[in-house]
């Protein structure tokens, strides 16, 4: 039994990669995304969402794999990728959410190998399609693989129970 309007998915680089791959081509069934350290398509034309996705890019600055800024090679391999802010800006638009992010959420803590609440936010939220929106969760200081705070996964599920096509659904505290 599977409630087609909350399909779920969440990868780690390659796999970062791949669920924004699975949320161009099936759109029609994934309701939300999340990348932690990977990228959507360099070129927007090659990825053309048949229904709004709910995305999270979660990235650290310090990513000397999978760079913040984008790229050209991944492990000594030619492999061309946009940044972390330019892969939220492009689902921004695949959703039709206004191009200016909102700031305005406080910093949250997400790595224990960085001190104080290192990652900010920035969610693009306005005007968007219904079952659509784009966030960037920044780990200022965090490498490739951060070493994940007791928040993470809980936030992550509140990110995916929050929007997307299923609607809202609380999570049981």
């Amino acid at each position: 039994n599977v409630d087609t309007e909350r399909v779920y998915l969440f990868g780690h680089s390659n796999g970062g990669f791949m669920v924004y791959r699975m949320a161009c081509d099936h759109a029609d069934i994934i309701a939300a995304v999340a990348s932690l350290a990977g990228a959507t398509f360099v070129d927007p034309a090659d990825c053309i969402p048949s229904a709004p996705v709910h995305t999270l890019q979660v990235h650290g600055t310090l990513d000397s794999l999978a760079l913040y800024e984008g790229g050209v090679e991944i492990g000594g391999y030619p492999a061309v990728y946009p940044g972390a802010v330019e892969t939220t800006e492009i689902w921004a638009a695949y959703n039709q959410c206004s191009a200016v992010a909102d700031l305005s959420r406080l910093s949250i803590d997400l790595d224990d190998h960085v001190s104080g609440c290192e990652t900010t936010i920035a969610s693009y939220t306005d005007g968007c399609d219904a079952g659509g929106s784009a966030e960037l969760w920044t780990i200022v200081g965090g490498g490739h693989i951060p070493d994940l705070s007791a928040e993470f996964v809980p936030r992550v599920l509140d990110f995916f129970l929050s929007g997307g096509r299923g609607g809202v659904v609380p999570l049981p505290r």
